[in-house]
């Protein structure tokens, strides 16, 4: 039934790391962790990062300086909105003392 020779699962994947990687597959590596970290802002790389990455590899040109807006937007909007929150409590404990 389905047996390996000793060694066999091993000299696979050594064959498969004998390959280098491609210059335009490094690239679209850091594209998409660049694209994921200071653009879209997000926990994980979906598939809405894979296209854009994929025409940056290709030296197609695409709009990216609303998403980068929005982000911004989005980390001002979260950075007043704790700093508000946090100022609704320090004024709140002062008017309750007694």
């Amino acid at each position: 039934m389905g047996e390996f020779s000793a060694g066999s699962l091993i000299e696979s994947y050594h064959y498969q790391s004998t390959w280098a990687i491609s210059d335009r597959a490094l690239m679209a590596g850091f594209l998409i962790i660049w694209l994921k970290r200071c653009i879209l802002s997000s926990e994980k790389i979906s598939t809405d990062m894979i296209l854009p990455t994929v025409l940056l590899c290709f030296n197609h040109g695409i709009a990216l300086l609303l998403a980068l807006m929005a982000g911004i937007n989005r980390g001002l909007r979260d950075l007043v909105s704790s700093f508000t929150a946090m100022h609704k409590k320090v004024s709140q404990s002062k008017t309750k003392k007694p």
